[in-house]
């Protein structure tokens, strides 16, 4: 059923989008958690298996090579979620995406501890990257139509202190299991499939969350958005007729098209998409590997390799904490120089470290290194998800996201590899290479009026 003509029913859309932008609920609080803390879940499936690379490969019977493809098939399968789950996301609508996700994470996450060879480790963690990429659409656009601005950018923030949390947690639990003296080969089976528990936690916790308001409202679907806003936010959105209405889809290949509309947006876009980049690949091989690195060069013991990964990822986590409270202060333009820069010292101090066998050095700085590496990471999905109008939001933090994933895919299938065959330092000198050119785009392509907060940034880059 159609009410008056397409402008008219536009001119509706917009200005309740308008109206929900700035709508504040205890509900869009409540959701904005619930999706950071799925985030835990993801960190967990992503980058537990790092912790006992060694232990994989010698219960497994695979080369340094295998394994790294192990690693990088569940980023892999995130690559595909990204892109095609945000999409989705986009067309099915976002309760139905979010609850999809965490059936295929429960079922996938059990059966990978199952694996009695390394293809089947492999092919498992593949399936199990895709509920992983699309979960991240599918949260930011959760967060960016359920909170009200300023405080959905401090909450897009967040997903680093969850990610670390998740790390941490995984190498606290490895820990607890080799005191406990489970064998290796049996404690990385734990590890993996204890993800299963997590995913069917915030499952049952997503069963109670509602739609999106603003996606119905795109949508066309008035009735049910009104209905809908009184029982979650206590407001009939009085603006809208109580029919529904006929609405063109928005079609994929337009999403790029919007966005080159005005170049201030373009570049924003595009400084999202490269810091996405940027940070995965200062972190794929020398960071999220850590475990792996000390352990694989005989720095440490297994154990002890795990020991150290937790303090890094507990620095971690405190970054996640501290820097989304400074962003209002610091705006997203200097809030990245800042923390790529921090970066840039702490990859320094670690090339120095292995070009010159001072491994004190290198343990000495983990804290450090690790507060900074979550650092940068904070902005892009933020900054991603922000500047996208409704309609293209959930393909817009998928497409993002893509670029989070591609470099993890990339670094974990070949750094294993180039251990073996060039020597630690590639380690280190990849990383730092990526952190100076994250901190470069940070200075040239972000605006030096881009400030703080969905307003600002809409204002800047002319997106409503």
């Amino acid at each position: 059923m159609s009410a008056g003509g397409s402008g008219d029913n536009q001119s509706i859309i917009d200005s309740t989008i308008s109206y929900l932008l700035e709508k504040y609920s205890v509900t869009g609080t409540r959701i904005g958690w619930l999706m950071i803390s799925s985030i835990f879940v993801d960190a967990w499936d992503l980058y537990a298996i790092t912790l006992f690379g060694t232990a994989i490969e010698k219960a497994l019977g695979a080369s340094p090579a295998l394994f790294g493809l192990a690693a990088a098939a569940t980023q892999g399968g995130a690559i595909v979620g990204t892109v095609s789950g945000g999409w989705l996301t986009d067309k099915i609508g976002r309760r139905k995406s979010f609850l999809l996700t965490m059936v295929i994470l429960t079922v996938f996450a059990a059966l990978q501890a199952f694996s009695t060879n390394i293809y089947e480790l492999i092919g498992l963690r593949f399936v199990l990257g895709y509920p992983i990429g699309m979960d991240i659409a599918v949260g930011y656009a959760y967060i960016m139509e359920y909170m009200r601005k300023g405080d959905r950018e401090v909450m897009g923030n967040r997903w680093q202190m969850a990610f670390a949390a998740g790390d941490l947690a995984g190498a606290i639990v490895g820990l607890i299991l080799l005191e406990l003296l489970v064998p290796p080969s049996v404690a990385w089976r734990l590890v993996l499939g204890l993800g299963a528990v997590w995913a069917l936690i915030i499952l049952f916790l997503r069963i109670g969350i509602p739609e999106s308001v603003m996606w119905m409202v795109k949508q066309g679907k008035f009735r049910e958005a009104k209905r809908l806003a009184e029982k979650t936010m206590n407001d009939p959105l009085p603006m809208l007729p109580d029919t529904d209405v006929q609405i063109p889809k928005p079609k994929l290949r337009e999403f790029i098209r919007v966005l080159r509309r005005d170049p201030t947006t373009w570049r924003i876009a595009v400084f999202g998409w490269l810091t996405n980049w940027c940070q995965s690949y200062e972190a794929a091989p020398f960071g999220l590997l850590l475990a792996y690195f000390l352990s694989y060069y005989g720095i440490s013991t297994l154990k002890g390799s795990i020991e150290w990964t937790a303090v890094f990822y507990a620095f971690g986590l405190l970054s996640g904490v501290v820097w989304p409270q400074l962003l209002p202060r610091l705006g997203h333009r200097n809030f990245q120089i800042i923390t790529y820069g921090l970066m840039v010292i702490a990859l320094v101090i670690g090339l120095y470290s292995v070009l010159s066998q001072n491994y004190t050095v290198l343990l000495a700085e983990i804290p450090f290194w690790g507060f900074a590496q979550f650092s940068p990471a904070q902005s892009g999905m933020t900054i991603s998800s922000m500047i996208a109008p409704p309609e293209y939001r959930g393909t817009a933090s998928g497409f993002a996201y893509q670029f989070v994933k591609w470099p993890y895919f990339i670094g974990y299938i070949v750094t294993p590899a180039l251990m073996a065959s060039v020597g630690k330092w590639i380690n280190p000198a990849t990383a730092l290479i990526w952190a100076v050119v994250g901190l470069l785009g940070s200075i040239f392509l972000l605006p030096k009026d881009l400030k703080f907060g969905y307003k600002e940034v809409a204002e800047t880059a002319k997106v409503s």
